[in-house]
């Protein structure tokens, strides 16, 4: 809803009685990422392979 219809987080924590600062990290983490192979990931998804990567190594 913010980044599709335009609306600001200030009123969907209001209508939705959720605070601002869980609505921005919720924008944040659904952020997408495109990964070398075109593919697409959220940045939590891309910051999560990273982890993962990293154990593995």
């Amino acid at each position: 809803m913010h980044r599709e219809e335009k609306r600001s987080i200030r009123s969907l924590s209001e209508e939705y009685g959720v605070s601002p600062a869980a609505i921005h990290n919720w924008v944040k983490g659904a952020k997408s990422v495109e990964l070398e192979d075109g593919t697409e990931v959220t940045s939590k998804e891309f910051k999560q392979l990273q982890r993962e990567n990293q154990r593995l190594r």
